[in-house]
């Protein structure tokens, strides 16, 4: 049984046994793995990192060779895999319980179904589409591994979308990769895919460039598919206020996590840091029900004469500010809210941007509040 395990070691075995040779998982299980084993991809982990930090040729991920693709995977799954785990578990119970069509678009070494795997129910069916070839090899591979349910997986090599419908859909660091008109027209083709109440995942790298082009096309989507209502992070379909208001600032997140020890032992070879990730990411449900209240866009800080955070919803968007004046309750609930947080005000309406005396708060923990005593002490969203 894997349910009361650690996901991330549980993921990390499964790639030190499809990636590395069999006397590195001994290793990894007793410590760190030899260096002999992980030069090797750490050298191609560098060179893919400053091949994405240049200008994007679409034409890129399909000429990967079979190194490069176990490179990426071997670090790039761990991340990726954490990030996407945390929307799914954000979803509505009822995803979680249904068995679903699952399709990872852009699916790389497989992360987006890894994630829904360690989730969703183990009798969801999933299909992965990729460009590259030598990427849909790894992902084969390590589905063979996989310590989550792996009976009904199918990979394909191309870019063509299967004529079905499906309950969810991830799109992971593949817009980032298409200028705008392509996005679009990708999206068109997933909408079109999506089931009724299904779930369309965009997620990208948190850099303010590629963030706030997801940015413009979260309005373009909302613009052109009014079937499509958004579930992270926004709980409007107005235009973006943050795009309006600012060309400085963007919408990421960014995860801060015990950071687990094979990404630990490549980050030392490559010299790169992930004890905090940024990403940005939009989740939107076709034919369903909005989320409702007020999104938190960074954690809560302490101010005179309370605390202050930044919220987005229907109507407000700027600092809101909880004062002494709030009951005990609102404000330790003010004091401990974090990014992404979800609050609907109670008792009075929102006027402006300071909570009224008699309001109270709700809150809705993002993420974490769903994960196990074991996960929590890996996680932490700010």
């Amino acid at each position: 049984m894997t349910e009361n395990k650690d996901p991330l070691r549980l993921l990390e075995e499964c790639l030190v046994r499809t990636l590395l040779p069999p006397d590195a998982l001994r290793q990894y299980k007793q410590g760190n793995i030899a260096k002999e084993y992980l030069l090797p991809y750490a050298k191609c982990i560098k060179e893919l990192s400053s091949n994405y930090l240049s200008p994007i040729n679409p034409e890129t991920s399909r000429s990967l060779s079979p190194q490069e693709a176990a490179a990426y995977a071997m670090y790039y799954t761990i991340i990726n895999f954490w990030k996407l785990r945390l929307l799914l578990l954000d979803l509505p119970a009822i995803y979680k319980k249904k068995q679903l069509e699952v399709l990872d678009f852009g699916c790389g070494p497989g992360t987006g179904i890894l994630s829904a795997q360690s989730v969703l129910n183990p009798k969801c069916s999933y299909i992965g589409i990729d460009y590259s070839f030598s990427m849909i090899e790894v992902a084969k591979k390590i589905q063979v591994h996989s310590p989550w349910s792996t009976e009904r997986v199918e990979f394909l090599n191309g870019s063509a979308v299967p004529e079905r419908k499906f309950n969810i859909i991830f799109a992971a660091n593949v817009i980032s990769e298409l200028g705008a008109g392509k996005s679009f027209e990708l999206i068109e083709v997933l909408h079109e895919s999506l089931a009724r109440q299904g779930i369309l995942i965009l997620l990208e790298p948190g850099s303010k460039e590629i963030t706030r082009n997801l940015m413009l096309l979260r309005d373009v989507l909302l613009s052109k598919f009014p079937d499509l209502l958004p579930q992270f992070p926004c709980t409007h379909t107005d235009p973006c206020p943050m795009l309006a208001k600012s060309d400085r600032d963007w919408c990421h997140g960014t995860i801060r996590w015990q950071i687990p020890p094979l990404v630990r032992q490549l980050d030392k070879l490559t010299e790169f840091n992930k004890h905090r990730t940024k990403f940005s990411a939009f989740v939107f449900v076709k034919d369903g029900a909005m989320r409702q209240g007020y999104r938190i866009l960074a954690d809560s800080r302490k101010i005179n004469p309370g605390n202050s955070f930044p919220i987005c919803g229907k109507d407000a968007f700027g600092e809101l500010i909880v004062s002494k004046r709030n009951n005990a309750n609102t404000r330790h609930i003010a004091r401990n809210l974090q990014q992404y947080d979800l609050i609907k005000i109670h008792g009075a309406p929102l006027e402006g941007l300071i909570l009224a005396p008699e309001a109270s708060l709700e809150r809705e923990v993002f993420g974490e509040s769903r994960l196990t005593e074991q996960e929590l002490k890996h996680t932490k969203c700010s």
